[in-house]
């Protein structure tokens, strides 16, 4: 993985790998808790997704909503949101 202060763009985008593979294997509510740790700290650092990456996470937060609810889906982004760093890496890795 990208050290988070070389590369702030591909650390970001590396952790986003774990939201698609949960995503993928129906893991919604950890999809959505990955992501929003990510757009955080894509805002934190200045590295924002390029523009087809964004408009795909934007068809599939839709998709996600979708199926979670609205509820479901923003106590997952709020919980995502507030997650610290370590903890988040801790859920990407499969300890947490």
């Amino acid at each position: 993985m990208a050290a988070e202060s070389d590369d702030p763009t591909g650390t970001a985008a590396a952790i986003e790998g774990f939201a698609d593979i949960a995503r993928r294997e129906g893991r919604l509510d950890l999809a959505v808790r990955i992501r929003a740790a990510c757009d955080l700290l894509r805002r934190d650092r200045n590295a924002p997704r390029r523009p087809l990456d964004e408009e795909r996470v934007e068809k599939e937060r839709v998709e996600i909503r979708g199926v979670l609810g609205d509820a479901a889906y923003e106590a997952a982004e709020r919980e995502g949101a507030a997650l610290p760093r370590e903890e988040l890496l801790r859920l990407v890795l499969g300890e947490g």
